[in-house]
């Protein structure tokens, strides 16, 4: 595994520890010299460590905020539940784990709140405190929150739209560098991040979302990417509304339909893009995804998914080709033939897929629309229309429809990838007929280019 910064693995265990020393300055306010958090282990995969790793890194700077903070007025209530969430994290306990208990003690005479006690011993001294009138500090207001997380399930729930978004991340399987979450971050300002959350946001949610269009127009913004960023939003929020009982009746504004102005790329624009890609010092993960767009309507989220490993043994076969087992549906999964530059795909494949890992969805997109419009002159053009364009290049080719569905992912039931195919090795399925009666396809699609 690629050395990831702060990530120590120990020779003789499989667990794998992010260690980031304190400043010197604040070693005294933290008690300790070295932060540590669990990232997994040697056995996961580079991208599920990754993931951990941004967690950890955000523990930390939060630890850094907590220990420089006297007052916990300067904190806000999302980073207050973080850092109780962290605490319990460290005592091996979890929120919410006595809230299913009922108030009478058991065998031993003990109730919940004894039990959270053992756990959360500091307690005690944060209720004299408290009787004593005495103002409480940043980790007395921490040790109170983690207390009451152990033993009220409510307590333990999202407090603030802004705490949203990490139990939807975690429902879906995404994270921050997901176009969602700069969505639903960039909507925030309209409602605010530390909007307490009950029955009575609905008006001001609903307020939020028009001052959100009406923001989104004055940007110049298509009405069609404005309908996408309300998918967005609305899915986090209802996603609270049904996971918590709030009877929330959020409404989406009605946006005219824009005409679609993509258009496929001439074939003097796709030769330039190639010309480009080989002459000059280029963003190569961007390259990449440019090449896959074109051959088969490659989507980088696709490229996200994939093994790195898997995806040069499949481009070094005797008909290379790139293999998506799942898309949104089950009719993206394909095969596309590569049949361009698959020399320049071999040497940059794995930069590629760790960059559309490590970045977000936008830098992604950014990097693509530059390169595609620098190699072209043409401001308007984006990564899309080369999805636009593959299909309009097998139109042009004469290619059976089936062929067109089977590379590029749309509906078509003659040339699908079958579960049995799937189980093929990347041998097999590149000397299969299929393959090679793609591959011929993907040649005679791409004839001008080659």
């Amino acid at each position: 595994m690629k050395q990831i910064p702060y990530v120590r693995a120990y020779p003789n265990k499989q667990a794998l520890t992010y260690q980031r020393n304190y400043p010197r300055s604040i070693q005294s306010l933290t008690g300790k010299k070295t932060f540590t958090y669990p990232v997994g282990s040697k056995a996961d995969s580079y991208i599920d460590v990754l993931a951990l790793v941004s967690k950890a890194e955000q523990a930390y700077q939060l630890s850094l905020k907590i220990a420089q903070s006297v007052d916990p007025i300067a904190l806000e209530l999302d980073e207050l539940q973080k850092a109780a969430l962290e605490l319990l994290r460290r005592r091996k306990a979890n929120g919410g784990q006595f809230s299913g208990s009922n108030n009478q003690p058991d065998e031993y005479g003990l109730d919940r709140w004894d039990y959270a006690d053992l756990i959360i011993p500091e307690m005690d001294e944060v209720r004299q405190k408290e009787q004593r009138l005495e103002q409480l500090t940043t980790q007395d207001v921490i040790v109170r929150h983690a207390f009451e997380a152990l033993v009220d399930a409510a307590a333990y729930k999202p407090k603030t739209l802004a705490s949203l978004w990490e139990l939807y991340a975690k429902f879906k399987q995404i994270n921050q560098k997901h176009k969602s979450y700069i969505r639903y971050q960039r909507f925030l300002a309209f409602v605010g991040k530390n909007q307490v959350i009950s029955h009575q946001t609905n008006d001001v949610l609903n307020k939020a979302i028009r001052g959100y269009v009406e923001a989104r127009k004055v940007d110049e913004v298509k009405n069609t990417t404005i309908s996408r960023e309300l998918n967005d939003i609305l899915a986090v929020l209802r996603y609270a509304s049904d996971e918590f009982g709030i009877a929330w009746q959020l409404k989406k504004p009605r946006l005219q339909v824009d005409g679609d102005k993509r258009r496929p790329l001439t074939r003097e624009e796709q030769r330039s893009v190639l010309t480009y890609i080989r002459g000059n010092d280029v963003h190569q993960a961007a390259a990449v995804c440019v090449l896959l767009y074109l051959q088969g309507g490659m989507l980088p989220s696709e490229l996200e998914r994939l093994d790195i490993g898997e995806i040069r043994e499949n481009l070094q076969q005797a008909n290379p080709f790139v293999l998506i087992r799942a898309g949104k549906t089950q009719k993206r999964r394909r095969v596309i033939p590569i049949v361009l530059m698959l020399d320049y795909l071999l040497k940059n494949i794995d930069e590629a897929v760790e960059w559309v890992n490590h970045v977000t969805d936008e830098t992604v997109t950014k990097n693509i629309n530059k390169l595609l419009r620098t190699a072209t002159g043409d401001d308007s053009l984006t990564g899309y229309f080369l999805r636009h364009t593959f299909k309009a290049n097998a139109f042009a080719a004469g290619v059976a429809d089936s062929h067109i569905a089977a590379i590029g992912g749309w509906s078509g039931k003659e040339f699908g990838l079958s579960d049995h195919m799937l189980e093929y090795g990347s041998e097999g399925l590149s000397d299969s007929e299929t393959v090679r009666s793609l591959t011929m396809t993907s040649q005679l699609i791409h004839q001008h280019l080659l």
